[in-house]
C-alpha cells in the first residue's frame, strides 16, 4: 500500500465518512440544491408536493398533533405526514419559521445530510468487514454510493434517508451491546418522523435483532428484559407517529398494491444506467402495463457495473468460507429470512421477469391490507443491502490485502464512472428544474388573481380533472385556505365529505361571500339557482371558470378590462332545451355533458363514468307531455 495512504489511517475516524458523504454529495449533484432560498428545482409533482405541505404547515397554528396541518386541504386536510414533508425538519423548523426567509426549503440540504449519514453508517459497517483503512474507505464510497440510494435523491425527499436501514443493519450486527436498546429507541422514533415505509423497514428489521438475541437467551429474565424494552420500544414510537399526525387520517388505504411492484430483474437491470450493460426491461412496456404514464419505475434497485463485477470476485470466497457464513446466517437467521420475504413482497402479486409479466389473484381483504404498501418494491431494500454488505464481505474474507486493496479501488472507480450515465442526468434535472430561484411557474397570469387572492380567504377547487399546483401555488401566494392539495394519501370519508360540502353550496346555497369557487363546465346548469349576475362574477379566466360570491359589489374588486392585459370573459348560464322524445349522448363533445352537474368523471368517447356514491344530472323545464326518462 502507498506510504501517503497508510498515514491516512492516523485522520481523525468521525471526519472521514463526513468527507466522503460531501465529496460524493458534491461529485454527483448540484450544491445549487442546498441554497434554501432555491425553490425552483422543486416544482415537480413529488417535490412540489412536499414543499406545499411544509409551507402551509409553517405559518399553521399549533395543536396537537404536532404535525396537524389545517391550513392545507381545507376538509381533507390532515398533517406533514401525508405530504411526505419531512416531519422530522418541518416539525424541529417551525419555531423558528418567522426568522426564516419567505421562500425556505430545506430538502437539499436534507439530501446533503442524507449523504453525510449513509456514508457515516456505511464507514461504520466497515469496520465490521475490516481493519484496513483503505478497504474500510472504498467500501464506505460503494455503500454510501448505492443506486437505488442516489435514484431516490431528486424524486422523493424523505425516501432518500437509507441511512436508516444501514444504521438498523449496524446495531444488528455490532458486537458492542452497550446502549443498544437506547440507539433502537432513538432510530425508531427518528424514523417514525422521516417516512412510512422506512419505518416499517426499520421496526421489521429491529424486532428481527430482538428476536436473534432472544433465541439465544438462556434465562428467564432476558426474556423478560427483551418483553419490557419491545413494549418501550413501541410505545414511544406510537407516540412519535401520533404527534407526528398519522392517526389524523383513517381510510387511507390504496388498491394499487402491485403498481410499484421490483421486477426480478431489478438488481442488474441497469434501466439506463450504465455505458455498459443493456436495459432488461423496456420502460414502454412498463408504461403499459402499469398505466403510470410520465413515471419512471420504482422498483429501480440496480447494484451498479462495479458491484456486480464484484460479486463475481466473490463467488469463491463464499464457497471456501460456507462454514463461517452458515454460522452467521444462524446467528441472525431472523433478519435474513425477513429480508427475503419483503423481498418476495416487493414482486407482489404482479411477477415481472425483464418484459414478461404474470398475475395472479390474490383474495380481497389481502390485497387491501398490502396496498397500505402499494410501493412493494421499497420493501427490496433491505435485501439490497444485506447483498451488497455480503458482497463486500466475500471480497474482504479473501485475497492478499494489497490484491483486496486493488480489487475495491477499481470497483469504486468502475461503480462511480458507469453509473453516472444515470445521476448525471438527475443532476442536470436538479439544477435547471425551475426557471426561476425564488418563485414557481403558473399558469394563473390574469390580473384578476391578485385581486381575488386579496379579498377571498380561501379558494375551493370542484372541478376534479383538473390538476392542484396551479390553484394551491395561488392559494400559498396569498396565504388562502385551499382544497386544492396533493396528499401521499387521503382519507377517502373526508374526501366524499369535502365534494359533498362544496356541491351542496353550488346547487343549492348558499354561497360563501370569502371562498373563490372554480367549478366544472359541467356544474353551469346547476348553478342557476344559486348565482346572481347582478352580485357574483361568473367568468372563464385563463382557462379555469371561477365564481366569485360578491365580485361586482366589492369596492377593491376592480374588473379587469379587455386591453388591460386580462383575458377574462365573463360567462352566460344559458339553459339548454329538451324536446320530447329527444336523445341525448353524455360522451365528448355529447349535448348531455350540459345536464351533468357533480359526481361525474370527464366524458370519455363512449359516455361517462360516476366517480363517488352519489351524482346528479340536471334537467330544465321538462317538455309538455313527456311522462317517462329512459337511462
Amino acid at each position: 500500500m502507498p506510504p501517503i495512504l497508510t498515514r491516512l489511517k492516523f485522520f481523525p475516524d468521525t471526519l472521514v465518512p463526513i468527507m466522503i458523504g460531501i465529496g460524493l454529495f458534491c461529485l454527483i449533484f448540484s450544491i445549487s440544491v442546498i441554497n434554501p432560498r432555491n425553490i425552483g428545482w422543486l416544482d415537480n409533482s413529488d417535490l412540489l408536493q412536499h414543499y406545499l405541505g411544509w409551507a402551509n404547515y409553517r405559518d399553521a397554528p399549533w395543536t396537537w398533533p404536532l404535525g396537524a396541518n389545517s391550513q392545507y386541504g381545507h376538509l381533507t386536510s390532515s398533517s406533514i405526514v401525508f405530504t411526505d414533508s419531512l416531519p422530522l425538519l418541518a416539525i424541529l423548523l417551525k419555531p423558528f419559521s418567522s426568522l426564516l426567509p419567505e421562500k425556505f426549503q430545506y430538502f437539499g440540504i436534507w439530501y446533503l445530510v442524507c449523504f453525510i449519514l449513509q456514508a457515516y453508517f456505511a464507514w461504520l459497517i466497515s469496520k465490521l468487514l475490516s481493519n484496513q483503512f483503505w478497504l474500510r474507505f472504498c467500501i464506505c464510497i460503494l455503500l454510501g454510493s448505492a443506486p437505488a440510494f442516489i435514484w431516490r435523491v431528486g424524486l422523493v425527499g424523505a425516501l432518500a434517508s437509507h441511512f436508516v436501514i444501514l444504521a438498523a443493519f449496524y446495531l444488528t450486527f455490532t458486537p458492542d451491546k452497550k446502549a443498544r436498546p437506547l440507539y433502537w429507541a432513538l432510530l425508531m422514533a427518528l424514523t417514525s418522523w422521516i417516512h412510512f415505509y422506512l419505518l416499517t423497514i426499520v421496526s421489521i428489521l429491529w424486532i428481527c435483532s430482538l428476536l436473534n438475541q432472544a433465541y439465544k437467551a438462556e434465562r428467564l429474565s432476558q426474556l423478560i428484559n427483551f418483553s419490557i424494552q419491545c413494549l418501550t420500544i413501541i410505545l414511544l414510537t406510537l407516540l412519535f407517529m401520533a404527534a407526528a399526525g398519522y392517526f389524523m387520517a383513517l381510510g387511507v388505504g390504496s388498491k394499487h398494491f402491485g403498481i410499484w411492484r421490483m421486477n426480478l430483474f431489478a438488481f442488474i437491470d441497469p434501466d439506463s444506467w450504465s455505458y455498459v450493460l443493456p436495459n432488461l426491461s423496456d420502460s414502454s412496456i412498463r408504461l403499459q402495463i402499469y398505466e403510470i404514464e410520465g413515471r419512471r419505475f420504482e422498483g429501480f434497485n440496480y447494484l451498479g457495473l462495479g458491484l456486480l463485477c464484484l460479486s463475481l470476485l466473490a463467488i469463491p470466497s463464499w464457497f471456501k468460507n460456507l462454514s463461517p457464513i452458515w454460522l452467521n446466517i444462524k446467528r441472525y437467521r431472523f433478519t435474513v429470512v425477513a429480508c427475503l420475504l419483503l423481498l418476495v413482497f416487493a414482486l407482489s402479486n404482479q411477477i415481472g421477469i425483464g418484459t414478461w409479466h404474470y398475475d395472479f389473484a390474490i383474495t380481497q381483504p389481502w390485497f387491501d391490507l398490502v396496498s397500505i404498501w402499494r410501493g412493494s418494491a421499497r420493501m427490496a431494500w433491505p435485501a439490497y443491502y444485506l447483498l451488497i454488505i455480503f458482497i463486500l464481505w466475500g471480497v474482504t474474507h479473501s485475497y492478499r490485502p494489497k490484491l483486496k486493496f486493488w480489487i475495491l479501488s477499481l470497483t469504486v472507480l468502475v461503480q462511480l464512472g458507469d453509473s453516472s450515465a444515470g445521476y448525471l442526468k438527475r443532476s442536470h434535472q436538479m439544477a435547471t428544474g425551475g426557471s426561476s430561484l425564488t418563485h414557481f411557474e403558473s399558469p394563473l397570469r390574469d390580473p384578476f388573481w391578485p385581486i381575488a387572492g386579496a379579498h377571498y380567504a380561501r379558494v375551493l377547487k370542484a372541478d376534479p380533472t383538473l390538476y392542484y399546483s396551479p390553484l394551491a401555488k395561488f392559494a400559498l401566494e396569498h396565504g388562502m385556505e385551499t382544497n386544492s392539495a396533493s396528499f401521499a394519501r387521503e382519507d377517502e370519508t373526508k374526501k366524499a365529505l369535502e365534494s359533498k360540502f362544496i356541491n351542496e353550496a353550488l346547487r343549492l346555497g348558499p354561497l360563501d361571500p370569502m371562498t373563490l369557487y372554480v367549478i366544472s363546465p359541467n356544474s353551469l346548469i346547476a348553478l342557476s339557482a344559486v348565482f346572481n349576475p347582478q352580485n357574483d362574477l361568473l367568468a372563464l379566466v385563463d382557462n379555469l371558470i371561477v365564481l366569485a360570491p360578491g365580485w361586482k359589489n366589492c369596492q377593491t374588486c376592480v374588473l379587469p378590462k379587455n386591453g388591460d392585459g386580462s383575458n377574462l370573459k365573463e360567462i352566460t348560464i344559458v339553459e339548454p332545451t329538451l324536446n320530447t322524445g329527444q336523445l341525448i349522448f353524455f360522451k365528448e363533445k355529447g349535448e348531455g355533458i350540459n345536464y351533468l352537474s357533480y359526481g361525474w368523471h370527464s366524458s370519455e368517447s363512449w359516455g361517462v363514468w360516476s366517480n363517488g356514491s352519489e351524482a346528479q344530472l340536471v334537467f330544465p323545464k321538462i317538455p309538455l307531455g313527456a311522462k317517462t326518462l329512459h337511462l
